[in-house]
């Protein structure tokens, strides 16, 4: 895919997201799972405007409102442009460093599966963003949080002088946890079916049955995962499943299952029998 391609995929899933009520990630895999020519490296490139837009739209909407001076309301589109200029993690289609003004406006051409052209105050704002970074000493706090302004008080008394260390760190990418079943392989043997298929993982520091994953990378078809060796988990639900003790022979409901990743944990810690 083009750049362009890719930008216009995220906002036909970010536009997706916003007049919705499902969940962003289903949103996202459902758009894949309908278009099977979008490759694994689009997807991640793809997935990573969304994203962008997702962890710091406070932000985003603020720097839109005051770099186009109202001119450009906050919207998929305008939300998206924004991204690529004020956020490091979204790389420029020269393949590395920031986007520029003239980047967005070469991939912004109206071309086939890319968005339309600019209009004049696109590229207004896209001049006003370009060189910007997310952070500026005028923004109100919850702005600079990435929270709703009714959550600062609350947020504000739970941590204190600590609120913007906090908030910082739950903006940055969870892990990429695995977690192996125990009743097919051990740690190792599922690390090493991995590597053979050039993915690289590690132990996770508390979990005994957790591999991290060095890079997100596509996993539905991959030997280990569809031989049952691996699911998906992070670690902190395999340590609550693991924390239940749960022993073959026991009665154990998962009062609070949601897609089931728990439930299938105490399944395999009661090997199948309970």
């Amino acid at each position: 895919m083009t750049p362009g391609a890719r930008i216009a995929a995220a906002i036909d899933i970010l536009a997706a997201i916003g007049g919705g009520e499902r969940p962003a990630d289903d949103t996202a895999a459902d758009y894949f799972r309908r278009r099977r020519y979008i490759g694994a490296k689009d997807r991640v490139q793809v997935a990573s405007i969304v994203y962008a837009v997702l962890r710091h739209r406070a932000v985003i909407d603020w720097w839109i409102a005051r770099a186009s001076k109202g001119e450009v309301r906050p919207s998929a589109r305008s939300r998206a442009i924004a991204a690529l200029l004020l956020i490091p993690a979204c790389p420029s289609p020269a393949g590395g460093g920031a986007w520029t003004a003239q980047d967005i406006a070469a991939s912004f051409d109206g071309g086939r599966f890319r968005p339309a052209a600019l209009s004049p105050a696109e590229s207004r704002l896209a001049r006003g963003l370009a060189g910007r970074t997310l952070t500026h000493p005028e923004m109100p706090r919850a702005v600079a949080c990435d929270i709703p302004d009714w959550l600062e008080p609350y947020l504000a008394a739970l941590y204190g002088r600590r609120l913007e260390d906090e908030m910082a760190a739950l903006h940055q990418p969870a892990p990429f946890d695995l977690r192996v079943n125990a009743l097919k392989a051990d740690r190792e043997t599922a690390r090493r079916a991995l590597a053979a298929e050039h993915i690289e993982a590690e132990p996770t520091p508390w979990s005994p049955l957790g591999l991290r994953l060095k890079r997100r990378s596509p996993l539905a078809a991959t030997a280990a995962f569809r031989d049952g060796l691996i699911e998906v988990q992070d670690e902190g639900s395999q340590l609550a499943a693991l924390l239940a003790d749960a022993r073959p022979g026991m009665r154990v409901v998962d009062f609070c299952a949601g897609a089931g990743g728990k439930t299938l944990a105490l399944a395999a810690q009661m090997q199948n029998r309970g």
